[in-house]
């Protein structure tokens, strides 16, 4: 025997520890072992311990006293007060002598009774009693001397009614009394039964049956014999002949299970046969709950006559049921007949399946069975063998106890719900008291079931059998077959079928009850659809009999259901209420149908088939996630719109929370809905407004939306719902302006009656936005000829008051469920990146300050500052990495699309406009982008969607791409910022390539701004860093070793700080994660940060690195960090950063560069330079990467030319890009060194310029070109009280209006002819490397945007080198135009070879102070202005710039190589500079000589003989001293001037015709004029008129 496992053991000790602990007798204890000595304590049994000693002790109690033969049964339901344990189910005790066909009898009655049973436990133990039944010891499985017992344990469902209790223990004292019975007369009966073999000696094979039978092929279960008495015709059962359970005649089961048997001599005796096979009419109580065979055997006399009858009833073994037939006595003759009868050909095969038929027939049937019943049955299965249809075959109990039927059908078509129909159909046509069932499926394709209808004994029957069969065949094939002869009459007979034989089999019974064959047609047909594409399909319909408010709404999917809690929240949102919904799956297919009665807003919401069907389309879209659901849906019942027309204004709606509307989704739909006629309208007016008049979508070829050919051709349109003239997604409608403005007064009308003052601002402003819409693509097409996933608007957003300022002159908002953006335009020709934003609420607010900054780093390229912003509105995980930058992607490309859906192209320099759109403005070409924060590698993407649509700029509509200029390989961005940290620490005496200096640096190594601009000089000492994850730290970092170390982690992919080797680090550092609680501080660390604390969270650290001692704080990094002490951190619009923000005060560094974007507030700035910071801002120190985009994008542009042409291959082009590099990145960086130099001059200078700066900003915002309250420009107030202090604009200000002068400049020069004059043509071929000035010269006249790029590089240099208030000091002085400034300026230039003199001044960097050095570039300056107002004066009248260089050149460049004297340098510009008079004078003396029809030698000898006489000198520098705070003082100092011009001239002429009358009473009022102090206007012009008067002129 296997050793018991240890668990086992362990809960066997459990047993008697509790048997110990509650005291129960030695005899219970040893019981225990005993009664669970085969019990399965390793199998988990779910009882407790003490449970288990609880119901054996009960159970040993119930046993102690029994006597022999004699069973005892408790019923009880544990409970612990009265029988010491608890159970939750009633317990079956029984103690008994040990016999067959116990428990099998007695768990057969639970399950009778439909009860489970939880728990069985059958020891079998050897009892040891007394003779009055006490019991004296048990052994587990009997012993010498002790009687074998079963003790039976049953635990069941718990049964709470006495009464029921009471019944089921008096039937289970009756079960094991027929067990008794049963059991102690078995061997008698069988006995009986061989004996009654042996007397049919004159009947062999019933003998032999007989025999065969009591050879264990029956369950004896009781006996009995009958016997003719005399002169009876009747049996009389011989008394006390009942043996086993027909022991008592009035036993209540089996008393009268013969009855029905018919005891008369007569019928008995038309029967030849010797034997009767019948069942009985009472089912079995022992082993099995069938109903008993009765075996009847006649007794005959030696006349043959039927003289008595001996009775058998028990069951037949399994054997009996899988024996073949033909093994069997009696069967196999019974077999042998019905072949010979039916005559099939031996061995044949219609023999064969007959012979199969038999076999197989059910064999309690073909025991019973009569021959000719059988021949008819057998005859008609084998006809119908294998065919698939139904048949009924049925038979009459001879007695007429019941009717036999047997029904073949289909076994695809069998199920439950056809057995339960035909029992329900048996029941009704032979008023049967009960149809029990027998099933048999097989491998044959028919299904068998057997029925026995039980009727009253003796019934006649009166049926029609061929109506039940006919009545069958409908049950089983009547639905189906319906269905067939729908599907074929409405689809055709192949289709028909095929949808048929694909779902009909699967669609469930609670489908067929509920549908009915020609409703299911339609949805085979969408639920076909959904497998197939795998989307939701929907069907509607109305409901029967019902006003059209009810409507069944049935969806059709594939996969998972989607739950009823996420369906209902679509159905509301459209208005629906849903009363019932009702499920329905194909399991085999995973195929599911959802159908819900649903109740209509309004019975006649649907009426219209076009609302209809648009009501339908949305509702799939939903389903399938392809629209959003919320409640302006709600607008398909209410307003009539479509699925498209709702997205328009979900749309406009979600720009318009973008916008600054302070409305809540939730009230915008229900103002809509609230007042859906006028959202109507509202619809309307944009169809009005933008519906083409050609396209339909059903029509629209393949490559629609991506052909340019202004040409698309006129299609049908389709009529819209009622009077409305929008348009269905199907058709068009014709764009009306006149129809557009009779809605537009309408609904001005409509508004007014509008009560609520919210819903009136809200409905206004939907109106204002329609009408400032100058473009959609909500009329274009996608490929497949359906509308485009996504809207996108262009807006004229200087139409649309509430917009938050600065407001930009064009913007393109692109809405759809899965991605929002906008794109914002500074101008017409404009370039920015495109954000991925996280700011789902407000991304415009974001966007809107970028491109602000934009606007000021754009001023130094061609296209102005734009900027884009988009958010993806279902991101998965970011756990999903890859799905999520997926889905980024995707949204990406939407935004692109709805850009570039909305943008012209140039054809063979022919603007096409785009397919599908109704433009509302000019001509718009041009659309560059460029990568930003989350989509730097999304350049490649952006072009070649701009490739797949044939846009004009093909590689070039992203700048950054594959092909392309690799900023971060370039360090473009980083050393554009350098040059702006050289120039500061420059005018600080630190030469930063060859001193050493300190910098704290936000950002890491793997970046491209932080990354490059640390490697650009190897003296910087990197103190600390910090990134979004770590902080580092080196107190006293080694320069050259800290070089190398930053080098190989920007080599390095995806490092970050904690790559650094801590080996490198000084003592005292260290790199920490930003996740840390806290950080050591170290006493190094201590001593730096000034501070006693032992250490620092995180957020503290950082703060203090921030207002450490340093040279540079260097920003390269994400985030704001630095604001005005009156900011509030909100303001500074990073609510991530608030912890880590402090106030530009707190800084102590010396310089602040920005590689990055935002590092600080605008105001943050503006209090650092006041506090003797040096900064300008972040668009001007890394405006390089733009600068650097604009060059590869318009080199591009030049070159795409060639490669159309075939003279240049794409390969060719990518190389020639890539050559070029170096020189683009000199001449981008060559713009941040002016660009800077320009603002260091002024704010050396800001005091004296501040008059002229207030000017400047005051003009600017004049003409709505600037907001100063925006850009943080000071107000009046804040002017004066630096003038106060002696005090102009610092840095940050200038920078802020250097861009915005250039801007300026560019859109007046633009409008002008200059750009068109040929003189500038050299600027157009400089902004270009040189390699292509020669081979390109003559494609860049014909570049497309040659005007903006002379404008671009004409304002440049302008402003870099004259400054701000240059152009309009002049323009005041003169009246002259900005254009007219510039050509003259542009003419100067070029005569004093300006750009060769500041390049020279511009070389002694580092080798001359800086401040000396700035006071030669203004003096450079000066003389440039001083030119330019003398030549102006020629050029207003009508002289080009050729012919102004033509004129004054050659004088000037005379007295410059005289002033020269072969020096450079220092002294060259210091001597040009002492010299400016001269210089200027040169140009002078070239319009006297003109004026004085005189050689310039002459007018020379005249001006110094004039000037010996009269010292006019002083009267020019006194006029030239004048202020000109305005305009008009500026107009009356040019005045002035110019009489002092002509004075001087008049009297040269008198001086070389020698007739200067005597000046010496001139002389008398300038000597007066001189002494008294200060000279205004006023005794300016009155000297100089007297001076005239005396002169005589």
């Amino acid at each position: 025997m296997a050793p018991m496992p240890e668990t086992a053991c362990s809960l066997r000790r459990n047993l008697h520890e509790i048997a110990e602990q509650l005291r129960l007798s030695a005899a219970v204890a040893e019981f225990l072992d005993c009664y669970y000595a085969d019990f399965d304590f390793a199998g988990g049994s779910d009882a407790s311990p003490e449970e288990l000693v609880g119901a054996a002790a009960q159970h040993y109690r119930l046993g102690e006293q029994r006597l022999q033969r004699q069973p005892v049964l408790a019923l009880y339901t544990p409970d612990f007060d009265r029988h010491g344990w608890h159970s939750p189910h009633t317990v079956i005790d029984v103690v008994t002598d040990d016999m067959p066909f116990l428990v099998d009898s007695i768990t057969m009655l639970v399950y009778r009774r439909g009860l489970a049973i939880h728990r069985l436990l059958h020891p079998l133990l050897g009892a040891e009693r007394e003779p009055d039944g006490r019991l004296q010891r048990v052994t587990p499985h009997g012993g010498q001397g002790s009687q074998t017992e079963s003790w039976i344990h049953l635990e069941i469902d718990r049964i709470g009614d006495s009464t029921e209790v009471a019944d089921l223990q008096r039937e289970i004292a009756g079960v094991l009394a027929d067990v008794r019975s049963a059991v102690e007369d078995g061997a008698a009966i069988q006995q009986n039964m061989r004996a009654a073999a042996a007397e049919l000696v004159a009947y062999v094979e019933a003998a032999d049956y007989l025999s065969w039978i009591a050879a264990n092929n029956f369950v004896f279960l009781g006996g009995a014999e009958y016997f003719v008495a005399a002169g009876e015709h009747s049996l009389t059962r011989v008394a006390d002949s009942g043996l086993g359970i027909l022991r008592q005649t009035d036993h209540p089961r089996f008393g009268r299970c013969l009855a029905a048997i018919p005891g008369e001599i007569a019928e008995l005796a038309r029967d030849p046969s010797p034997l009767i096979l019948v069942k009985a009419d009472a089912r079995s109580s022992v082993h099995r709950p069938a109903y008993l065979d009765f075996i009847g055997v006649k007794r005959f006399d030696g006349n043959g006559r039927i003289v008595g009858l001996r009775a058998f009833v028990g069951l037949y073994t399994a054997h009996v049921y899988h024996v073949s037939a033909t093994d069997i006595p009696l069967l196999r003759q019974k077999v042998a007949a019905v072949r010979q009868e039916i005559g099939f050909v031996a061995r044949s095969h219609r023999d064969k399946t007959l012979l199969n038929v038999l076999e197989t027939y059910p064999r309690d049937e073909l025991i019973e069975i009569a021959h000719a019943d059988l021949v008819r049955i057998a005859r008609g299965i084998v006809a119908l063998h294998e065919r698939e249809q139904v048949r009924v075959f049925m038979r009459d109990d001879r007695w007429g106890r019941y009717v036999s039927v047997i029904a073949y059908m289909p076994r695809d078509r069998f199920d439950t719900t056809i057995r339960k129909r035909i029992s329900a159909l048996l029941y009704e046509a032979l008023a049967a008291e009960r149809v029990d069932y027998f099933v048999m499926i097989g491998e044959s394709r028919l299904a068998r079931l057997h029925f026995i209808a039980r009727t009253p004994v003796g019934t006649h029957y009166a049926y029609d059998a061929a109506a039940i069969e006919r009545q069958a065949a409908r049950i089983v094939r009547g639905w189906n077959d319906e269905l067939k002869q729908n599907l074929v009459g409405h689809f055709g007979e192949e289709h028909g079928n095929r949808l048929l034989r694909r779902y009909a089999a699967e669609l469930p019974l609670s489908y067929q009850e509920r549908v009915t064959p020609a409703a299911a047609v339609s949805d085979l047909d969408r639920l076909q659809a959904a497998e197939r594409s795998g989307l939701v399909e929907v069907k509607l319909s109305a409901a029967q009999g019902d006003d059209g408010a009810h409507q069944h709404l049935k969806l059709f999917r594939r996969g998972c259901p989607r739950p009823l809690s996420a369906i209902l929240p679509v159905l509301e949102n459209l208005g629906l209420t849903v009363l019932s919904e009702q499920p329905f799956r194909l399991p085999e297919s995973d195929l599911h149908i959802a159908d819900f009665a649903v109740r209509l807003p309004e019975a006649r919401a649907l009426d219209d088939e076009a609302t209809r069907q648009a009501f339908v389309d949305l509702l799939e879209r939903l389903l399938r996630d392809q629209a959003e659901n919320d409640g302006f849906n709600r607008l398909v019942l209410l307003a009539g719109l479509d699925g498209r027309q709702i997205g328009i204004l979900r749309a406009y709606s979600r720009y318009l929370r973008q916008a600054g509307l302070p409305f809540s989704q939730s009230y915008v739909e229900r103002c809509l809905a609230t007042h859906f006629e006028i959202t109507r309208r509202l619809v309307e007016l944009f169809a009005a407004l933008f519906a083409p008049t050609v396209m339909a979508f059903s029509d629209t070829p393949d490559d629609a939306s991506h052909d340019r050919s202004p040409h698309p051709r006129p299609l049908s349109r389709e009529r819209a719902r009622g009077d409305s003239s929008v348009a269905r997604a199907t058709g068009t409608v014709t764009a009306d302006d006149a129809r557009a403005a009779v809605l537009s007064d309408e609904l001005t009308m409509a508004l007014l009656q509008v009560g609520n003052p919210d819903d009136d601002r809200i409905l206004s402003a939907l109106q204002t936005a329609i009408s400032a819409t100058l473009r959609t693509n909500a009329y274009q097409v996608a490929s497949d000829g359906a509308a485009k996933a996504y809207l996108s608007f262009k807006l004229s957003s200087r139409e649309i008051p509430f917009l938050p300022a600065p407001t930009p002159l064009y913007e393109i908002f692109v809405y759809s469920e899965r991605v929002e953006g906008v794109h914002l335009r500074g101008a017409r020709v404009a370039r920015g990146g495109l954000r991925w934003s996280d700011r789902m609420e407000d991304f415009r607010t974001e966007v809107l300050g970028l491109v602000k900054a934009q606007m000021v780093k754009n001023a130094v390229i061609v296209p102005l500052g734009s900027k884009g912003g988009f958010v993806c509105k279902r991101l998965p995980p970011m756990s999903d990495r890859e799905a999520w930058q997926a889905e980024g992607i995707a949204c990406y490309s939407d935004f692109i699309r709805g850009l570039l859906d909305l943008t012209d192209n140039l054809v063979d320099g022919r603007v096409v406009p785009p397919v599908g759109v109704r433009r509302r403005d000019g001509d718009d070409p041009y659309l560059v982008v460029a990568a930003d924060k989350g989509t730097a590698t999304f350049s490649d993407i952006a072009n070649g969607i701009a490739i797949e649509y044939g846009f004009w700029l093909g590689d070039a509509f992203a700048s950054g791409g594959s092909v392309g200029y690799d900023h971060k390989k370039m360090g473009i961005t980083a050393r554009g910022a350098w040059e702006a940290i050289k120039r500061h620490f420059r005018e600080l005496g630190l030469d930063t390539q060859t001193q050493p200096f300190t910098v704290v640096g936000i950002g890491d190594m793997s970046g491209d701004v932080f990354g490059n601009g640390m490697l650009l000089s190897r003296e910087i000492r990197l103190l600390a860093a910090f990134d979004h994850r770590h902080i580092f730290i080196d107190p006293s970092p080694d320069a050259v070793r800290s070089h190398a170390e930053r080098q190989r982690l920007f080599d390095l992919p995806r490092s970050s700080w904690a790559d650094y080797d801590p080996t490198l680090i000084s003592a005292g550092g260290g790199v920490w994660s930003r996740t840390a609680k806290t950080i050591p501080l170290s006493p190094q660390l201590q001593d730096w940060l000034a501070t006693d604390a032992i250490q620092m969270s995180p957020p503290e650290l950082i703060r203090s690195l921030l207002q450490v001692p340093v040279d540079l704080l260097y920003n390269g990094g994400i985030g704001t960090y630095v604001k005005a002490g009156n900011q509030s951190h909100q303001e500074a619009n990073d609510r991530g950063n608030d912890i880590l923000r402090v106030d530009a005060s707190q800084l102590r560094a010396r310089v602040v560069g920005e590689g990055g974007n935002l590092g600080l507030t605008q105001k943050g700035r503006i209090e650092f330079a006041l506090n003797g910071g040096r900064i300008y801002t972040d668009a001007i120190d890394n405006s390089a990467g733009v600068d650097c985009s604009d060059h590869e994008v318009n080199i591009k542009i030049l070159l795409a030319g060639l490669v159309a042409t075939g003279e240049m291959t794409g390969r060719q082009r990518d190389a020639l890009l890539a050559s070029m590099t170096d020189e683009v990145a000199s001449l981008v960086l060559a713009d941040n060194y002016q660009q800077t130099q320009a603002i260091a001059l002024e704010a050396a200078t800001a005091g004296e310029l501040l008059a002229a700066h207030a000017r400047l900003i005051r003009s600017l915002e004049s003409r709505g070109a600037l907001h100063r309250g925006v850009e943080f420009l000071p107000d009046d107030k804040g002017l004066a009280e630096r003038g106060q202090q002696k005090r102009g604009l610092t840095a940050p200000d200038i920078a802020v209006l250097l861009a915005y002068a250039k801007i300026t400049l560019k859109e007046a020069v633009l409008t002008s002819d200059l750009p068109d004059s040929g003189d500038l043509d050299d600027l157009l071929e400089s902004y270009f490397p040189s390699v292509l000035r020669g081979s390109c010269r003559a494609r860049m006249a014909a570049h497309p945007l040659q005007r903006d790029i002379i404008t671009t590089q004409l304002v440049n240099r302008l402003v870099n080198r004259m400054g701000t208030t240059f152009v309009l000091q002049l323009g005041d002085e003169t009246g002259a135009s900005t254009a007219q400034v510039a050509g003259a300026w542009y003419a100067a230039s070029q005569v004093l070879d300006a750009e060769a003199l500041w390049r020279e001044v511009e070389s002694l960097d580092l080798l001359l102070d800086a401040a000396r050095q700035m006071e030669l570039m203004l003096a450079l300056r000066a003389t440039t202005a001083a030119a330019t107002e003398l030549i102006l004066t020629q050029h207003l009248g009508g002289m080009t710039i050729g012919a102004l260089v033509d004129e004054y050149r050659p004088a000037v460049a005379e007295v410059l190589a005289r002033v020269r004297q072969g020096r450079s340098g220092e002294p060259a510009a210091t001597a040009l500079a002492m010299a400016a008079a001269a210089i200027v004078g040169a140009i002078d003396r070239v319009d006297l000589a003109r004026a004085c029809a005189r050689s310039p030698d002459e007018v020379a000898h005249g001006l110094a003989e004039l000037a010996g006489h009269l010292e006019l000198d002083w009267l020019t520098a006194a006029v030239g001293r004048l202020p000109a705070g305005n305009r008009w003082q500026a107009r009356a100092r040019a005045r002035l001037a110019a009489e002092l011009s002509e004075l001087r001239q008049h009297l040269l002429r008198q001086v070389l015709g020698g007739r200067l009358p005597a000046t010496a009473a001139a002389r008398g009022v300038l000597d007066e004029m001189k002494v008294n102090e200060p000279q205004d206007l006023a005794m300016l012009s009155a000297g100089l008129a007297e001076i005239r008067r005396v002169m005589g002129c």
